[in-house]
């Protein structure tokens, strides 16, 4: 993506990002966990299934996170440019 500091193209990106964001929190990682739970299988690769989806519930976690971390920053840099834009 490459550089911008328009401020219409931030916030567009801001918009973009949060939307993906959400889109990920939405996702019911828990559900793996739920799938995966003794009542479905056991022994080794139940085991096994069960803590690699813990490791993509915390990998979808954090990247929501991250992209509504970045969404905050475009907001405020979007407002930092109109303000430029303004003087």
């Amino acid at each position: 993506m490459p550089f911008t500091d328009d401020p219409v193209e931030l916030q567009r990106r801001a918009v973009t990002a949060r939307r993906v964001g959400q889109q990920l929190l939405s996702l019911d990682v828990h559900a793996l966990l739920r799938a995966g739970g003794g009542d479905t299988w056991c022994g080794p690769r139940a085991n096994q299934f069960l803590a690699d989806a813990r490791v993509v519930m915390r990998l979808v976690e954090r990247a929501a996170d991250e992209l509504l971390l970045v969404a905050r920053r475009l907001d405020g840099d979007a407002v930092d440019a109109a303000a430029r834009d303004r003087r």
